[in-house]
């Protein structure tokens, strides 16, 4: 079920990316427990299914990411469900062209979708993580244009937010926003503007493709709440709002989305 965010009501839950309380009626209270319990059923109920449909479809894509986790990769049944919706995700939209903004398994998995239609960009400032992922491909690295791309640091809007070094006024049916990295890196945080409270740095690089004109169909934003508080605030209403369930649940606000792992943002026609 796909629930559209009323970010007009909760205002201050945006400002704050989703860290500040909703205060409501008791009503209200008791209906986003029964929300929290049905949304946390639903994903381990979810997070099972979502591998045994990889395990049965997409065998390779599993063998990816369990050879990604060795070595420091990151691991977590979570990745799972993580992968699953991206499939649900492409498999409803049928996006004409892909990029992708951080590297892994995922992109495997858009470059296996993708084989019909265009060439999938990844964007990857880590060439270890970049090369390791091609390692990986195998024949879908046919179907991939990976880009080793330099991650910029800046100040914008009184705040630092960081983006790819690519080309913001090529055009994308399909936006996935997982990197660059949202924290500090060699960067001293006291030295950053960041209105985070866990001072992670938001993404810019959708904001530049809007200042170039460039309005893709679909974005789809793994976790990076910050990111997610600066798309709904600037998208000038241009976009429809289906908020990450777990931003949702840690703030009190009742929502029955199944999206557990990402926030999606739809063009309204």
């Amino acid at each position: 079920m796909r629930s559209e965010f009323d970010a007009m009501k909760h205002s201050e839950a945006v400002q704050s990316s989703f860290t500040s309380p909703v205060r409501g009626s008791v009503a209200q209270a008791l209906l986003q427990k029964v929300s929290f319990f049905m949304q946390e059923l639903s994903k381990r109920l979810q997070t099972a299914a979502s591998y045994r449909y990889l395990a049965h479809h997409h065998p390779d894509i599993v063998e990816a990411q369990l050879s990604a986790r060795r070595d420091g990769g990151l691991s977590g049944d979570y990745q799972w469900l993580r992968l699953f919706e991206l499939v649900a995700l492409v498999d409803e939209f049928g996006p004409t062209s892909i990029i992708e903004l951080g590297c892994g398994t995922s992109s495997l998995l858009f470059a296996k979708q993708m084989r019909d239609r265009n060439r999938v960009t990844t964007c990857e400032e880590s060439q270890y993580w970049l090369d390791r992922m091609l390692t990986t491909a195998g024949a879908l690295a046919a179907n991939l244009e990976p880009l080793a791309s330099a991650r910029i640091l800046v100040e914008r809007d009184y705040e630092h937010g960081t983006y790819y070094d690519i080309d913001h006024t090529r055009y994308y049916d399909f936006v996935y926003v997982d990197g660059p990295s949202s924290f500090h890196l060699n960067v001293d945080p006291n030295a950053l503007k960041l209105k985070d409270p866990d001072k992670i740095i938001p993404n810019l690089d959708v904001e530049l493709f809007w200042a170039n004109g460039v309005f893709p169909r679909v974005i789809v934003v793994d976790g990076r709440r910050p990111t997610v508080r600066r798309l709904i605030e600037r998208n000038d209403g241009r976009y429809h709002v289906y908020l990450k369930s777990e931003f949702a649940q840690r703030t009190g606000i009742v929502n029955f989305s199944w999206y557990r792992y990402h926030t999606l943002f739809v063009r309204s026609e």
